[in-house]
């Protein structure tokens, strides 16, 4: 990842640290819906960002640390305006996205919003949350919205328990970053 982007926030290190902490390691379910997984980054999203870098394509288990990187601040920070998003709000919307794709999380940040659910976090969006009175309570309508999504999945029996444990670990981070009624831990 080019240094300018690492540097271009200074909450994407610690976010990337959370990010990697969920979705680190190689996995190949095959219950999972995405497929073979390095680091959170499927196959499929590997093998395109590889291809518009006019690189071969190679097996995401291959995947190189700053590669992972660049994917993650291009594919999941840039599309969910992560270095725009207050602290906390930031954090949920970016997990979202790398766990059920940055439109779904958009829609799970607008749902809780009151806003119509496009999936594309435009400037009406974006002002409702700076201007929303309680980052923290913001934050647990959204965890709510993608507790209710992700129940609904027919893989829940098998993934649900993690899930949950991460929805939890995800409010207590993005509540100790927010601002609102809840106070850091």
């Amino acid at each position: 990842m080019p240094e300018l982007i690492m540097e271009g926030h200074a909450a994407w290190p610690a976010a990337m640290k959370i990010e990697l902490r969920f979705e680190g390691g190689k996995d190949d379910d095959p219950i999972d819906p995405g497929g073979r997984t390095n680091q959170g980054v499927i196959q499929r999203v590997y093998s395109s960002w590889r291809k518009k870098k006019g690189l071969p394509i190679r097996d995401v288990f291959l995947m190189e640390d700053k590669e992972r990187d660049e994917i993650y601040y291009q594919n999941y920070g840039r599309l969910v305006r992560f270095d725009e998003l207050p602290p906390g709000v930031n954090v949920v919307v970016l997990d979202g996205g790398v766990n059920s794709g940055p439109s779904q999380s958009i829609k799970w940040l607008q749902r809780a919003l009151g806003l119509g659910a496009d999936g594309v976090l435009g400037d009406r969006t974006m002002e409702a949350v700076i201007n929303h009175p309680d980052h923290d309570r913001l934050i647990a309508h959204i965890l709510e919205q993608r507790e209710r999504f992700l129940r609904a999945l027919k893989t829940f029996y098998h993934f649900g328990k993690g899930w949950l444990s991460r929805l939890a670990q995800l409010r207590k981070i993005g509540q100790a970053w927010a601002m609102g009624s809840v106070g850091p831990e």
